[in-house]
């Protein structure tokens, strides 16, 4: 018996990723003919993907069997009864019988493929700090921008119709070009909007909360940097405030920043003339620049994009200031996951944090 109950496997499974749990549940079924939830997981041997791991689950016939640990940090769907509960809900709000796949379970989303006789649907569930993403999709697919269709929006529970082509890892220079377009005129159009934005819960992460959150970020890791990196980046949040008013008078105004814009947070369609640009829970309000660090292999398209959709700004002066900004961004993103999330799931993010003030020390020293 494992301390959290029985212990089932192991078992074999294809993808490395450790929040993937489709392959885990079909394999849990052809080995004992159980119908499994992953719920969250609970051991692992090794620090990154791949290896050997130790998952709570759930048998879905004896769904909310009590626990015996808990922790305040726990996401709903990682506890007994919450995943199946989301499910139920997602059905309810469908008028036809749906098979329900899982697709992953981790500290960031639940996700769900709800296959009907004719159509699919896709159920997300995401934490507390990533509510507003549901609100946001509304918002941004009635505004005509190319984001999931919502079917309904509960809280933290998007129902989404599914969107037909595939993701976008290993997308092409043409593919990643049409992404950039979509996005700066995502952008654009947020720039007049960002009070409306901060009110359907957006999270405003412009000068004095972005300052705040970035000096919690260094303090809290001091011990994992050098003398010197730890200079440069006390030296660097003390001047976020004039770093951002730089931007701003080069002529790059605040909008909404994705926070994850590769590629493969979108999805093409097959003749690839269309997208769907996926994941909004990472959003906040600030410089767009910001998200420029997660696609740095299309920096110069980005800026040229920029400056012929302001045709008088000053946008290359304007990156150079917020450079080492947006990978501070990326350390204190996080450093938020690791602070709101239980400790056996820290490991999907707790080595991130440090590499990234690294680089954003060394930008801010260049």
């Amino acid at each position: 018996m494992h301390p959290e109950g029985e212990l089932l496997g192991p078992f074999d499974v294809p993808e490395p990723w450790w929040p993937e749990t489709a392959s885990i549940v079909e394999a849990a079924r052809r080995a004992t003919g159980r119908e499994l939830v992953v719920l969250r997981l609970i051991e692992r041997r090794n620090e990154r993907a791949g290896g050997d791991v130790t998952y709570l689950a759930e048998d879905s016939a004896r769904a909310g069997v009590a626990e015996r640990s808990d922790d305040p940090c726990r996401m709903s769907w990682a506890r007994p009864g919450g995943a199946l509960a989301d499910v139920d809900w997602a059905r309810g709000r469908l008028a036809c019988p749906v098979d329900a796949v899982q697709v992953k379970s981790w500290n960031l989303s639940s996700l769900w493929r709800l296959d009907g006789a004719d159509n699919r649907w896709w159920l997300k569930v995401v934490p507390p700090f990533f509510a507003h993403e549901g609100r946001l999709v509304v918002w941004l697919r009635g505004r005509g921008h190319p984001v999931p269709a919502p079917v309904d929006v509960d809280g933290p529970r998007l129902l989404m119709a599914h969107v037909d082509g595939t993701d976008g890892f290993g997308a092409g220079r043409a593919e990643e070009r049409a992404l950039i377009d979509a996005l700066v005129d995502l952008q654009l159009d947020a720039m007049a909007h960002v009070d409306n934005l901060v009110e359907l819960g957006v999270p405003d992460w412009r000068v004095e909360p972005f300052t705040a959150l970035a000096s919690a970020t260094v303090e809290a890791r001091a011990a994992e940097l050098n003398p010197t990196e730890l200079q440069s980046l006390r030296r660097l949040v003390a001047d976020i405030a004039h770093r951002l008013a730089s931007a701003a008078a080069a002529g790059v105004p605040d909008s909404i920043v994705h926070g994850d814009p590769h590629p493969g947070n979108a999805r093409f369609a097959d003749d690839l003339r269309s997208f769907t640009i996926l994941d909004w829970g990472d959003a906040t309000i600030g410089c767009p620049f910001l998200d420029l660090s997660r696609m740095a292999s299309s920096t110069r398209a980005w800026l040229e994009r920029w400056s012929r959709a302001l045709p008088g700004a000053d946008v290359d002066a304007a990156w150079r200031v917020v450079r080492p900004l947006a990978a501070l961004r990326d350390a204190v993103v996080y450093e938020q996951f690791c602070d709101n999330i239980e400790p056996s799931e820290r490991v999907y993010h707790d080595l991130d944090v440090a590499p990234s003030l690294r680089q954003a020390a060394r930008l801010a020293a260049a």
